[in-house]
């Protein structure tokens, strides 16, 4: 009789599909949704840390290695993983709107700071910005010439493209994370509406970079390997 064998990592990328979808039960309450959801996204950035770094790891020093179950190679377990994550990402991007849907429904949501039509929580978020924000960030400039710094594990950064009055390009980077004791800030005149904290700081980057216009800017998430050792600085530069 033959047997039947799935290999072990894309068996795993099926049991975090069925947390996904208890995010998408009705008979989950809107709350415990979310929660999924998290668990989810948690799970993930665990499978990447630890065995997406492993299998590339396995395809750069031992590529004719096979998986003894099923036969396929680091490079084809890999490939595999990456269409299926794809394919999840896609899925829980479709279940969280869907749950943000259901609590707009119920007078609870999240705003970005573009749609704020009212000047006076403008103002307040402005104010909210110089006060409580911008005393805790620790930007950095880095020029062509500099090492690109060592980013943290799992930490939410802005980056920047700046360009100074002479006209050259220098990157900015600034860690979120220092300012995200509370996330959700309320807005004043819509009640059970909220701000993302990082969104108020890519709204006002710009007066972080004071003395450089802003051509781009954009949020980046490190993954990193758990093969791989945060407190070796050597690694600067070879982000």
């Amino acid at each position: 009789m033959d047997i039947c064998m799935e290999n072990r990592e894309l068996s795993w990328l099926k049991f975090n599909n069925r947390v996904l979808l208890q995010a998408k039960d009705k008979d989950v309450p809107l709350g415990e949704k979310l929660s999924f959801i998290s668990i989810f996204q948690s799970n993930l950035d665990e499978f990447f840390m630890v065995r997406i770094g492993s299998l590339y790891d396995q395809m750069l020093f031992y590529p004719a290695s096979k998986d003894n179950k099923t036969g396929m190679t680091a490079q084809q377990q890999l490939s595999a993983c990456l269409k299926r994550i794809t394919y999840l990402n896609k899925k829980k991007d479709q279940i969280y709107q869907h749950i943000l849907d259901e609590l707009n429904v119920l007078g609870w949501g999240i705003v970005k700071y573009k749609d704020l039509k009212n000047k006076e929580d403008r103002k307040y978020f402005g104010d909210y910005f110089e006060r409580e924000i911008l005393p805790l960030v620790s930007p950095q400039v880095i020029s062509k010439r500099q090492p690109f710094p060592f980013l943290k594990n799992r930490e939410l950064y802005i980056v920047v493209q700046l360009e100074s009055k002479k006209g050259k390009r220098k990157m900015g980077i600034v860690s979120c994370s220092n300012a995200m004791d509370q996330r959700l800030i309320a807005i004043p005149s819509m009640q059970g509406k909220f701000i993302l904290v990082e969104d108020i700081i890519l709204h006002f980057v710009s007066k972080i970079f004071s003395k450089y216009k802003i051509k781009n800017k954009a949020f980046i998430r490190v993954t990193r390997s758990a093969d791989i050792d945060e407190d070796d600085h050597s690694l600067e530069g070879h982000e």
